[in-house]
């Protein structure tokens, strides 16, 4: 959450409005938009002597940076909670996400609401695999909204007309008009995305379709270049945001995709030269901790495809309900998923 959304919770501390919003925007001034920015760079007695004179005394700053400290605790769940939440019955058991092929339905077994990865190198069939189940998600779903996150500008919204037309879908429908595209080249960006989903998600009082779910593709280039072996802050920016993330999912019962890239980690000896030509997802090994359910596609070189089709592998690395390892096939043709025996 940026310090900007903050402010209503903040307008409680004994600073003056006008002073406050003077404050927030010399934070912003120094690129300190995230809670996580103004504690992991400087201590609250730097920042003191970088803000601007009489903006506000040591008492009263000493108090607000306490205050924002807390956005970054995690927040406490009690077990029989938890548990009656699970209790309750879904909104709409229709709502869950498929791709309309049985096989490769009961193979991933995808939840109704958490945080899926979908990982793998370039031409592994990621987006094409997201395009079908986005696709299919609001055609089944006339109620039901999309948010897609596009960070690097390849959405494509001809692959997304070819889908609709290949799953036959009534002239009617209206499944594109329900399916929500923003370009976010950067993690501030996303946060203003996720911060406007949260706050429709809240009022109850809108109508029209209900977005229940989203695609960020891909996240690595939001992540990676901060990841660093020297410094532990891209990490923890990591770490946050995918905390939220989650936490968004579960709160509003959101299922979120995110697409991630793949690497060949190096060799530490001759002995871990087997082990280190297994690809794996991007982003470190902590990352696979963060999601509900971690999925790797990677094409399926003995098994070339006829005319149009690739056939490509999908291997459980996480989830709750098959176990890891397990593994599966599908093809692609004309930008939708196929079984692996061909069929649609």
């Amino acid at each position: 959450m940026r310090l900007q959304a903050l402010l209503p919770t903040l307008r409680s501390r004994p600073v003056d409005e006008e002073k406050l919003k003077q404050l927030l925007n010399a934070l912003i001034n120094l690129r300190l938009a995230l809670p996580q920015d103004v504690v992991l760079r400087y201590s609250a007695e730097q920042l003191f002597h970088l803000l601007p004179v009489d903006c506000i005394s040591r008492k009263q700053w000493n108090s607000l940076y306490e205050e924002i400290t807390t956005f970054l605790v995690a927040d406490v769940s009690k077990g029989d909670e938890l548990y009656q939440q699970e209790l309750l019955p879904r909104a709409c058991q229709s709502s869950v996400c498929t791709l309309g092929l049985p096989s490769i339905d009961s193979a991933i077994d995808l939840p109704q609401d958490g945080v899926v990865e979908l990982a793998g190198f370039a031409g592994s069939g990621k987006t094409v695999f997201l395009n079908h189940m986005v696709v299919k998600y609001l055609l089944d779903n006339e109620e039901r909204s999309v948010m897609w996150i596009d960070t690097l500008g390849s959405f494509s919204p001809e692959l997304a007309s070819q889908v609709v037309e290949q799953l036959k879908a009534k002239k009617e429908n209206d499944a594109l008009l329900r399916l929500q595209v923003a370009s976010c080249p950067d993690l501030a960006s996303v946060y203003d995305i996720l911060e406007g989903v949260e706050t429709q998600s809240k009022d109850q009082q809108i109508v029209g379709p209900k977005l229940r779910m989203i695609v960020i593709d891909p996240i690595t280039p939001l992540l990676g270049p901060s990841l660093s072996a020297v410094s532990s802050k891209g990490h923890a920016m990591m770490v946050t945001f995918m905390r939220y993330l989650m936490s968004l999912a579960k709160q509003y019962r959101i299922l979120v995709f995110i697409s991630n890239t793949a690497t060949r980690p190096r060799p530490i000896s001759s002995a871990s030269l087997q082990d280190a030509m297994k690809p794996k997802p991007s982003l470190g090994p902590s990352f696979t901790y963060l999601t509900d359910v971690s999925l790797f596609l990677s094409k399926d070189e003995q098994r070339p495809g006829p005319g149009s089709r690739d056939f490509f592998r999908l291997k459980i690395l996480k989830s709750r309900g098959k176990h890891s390892g397990d593994v599966c096939r599908f093809g692609i043709q004309n930008g939708c998923i196929i079984t692996g025996n061909g069929r649609q």
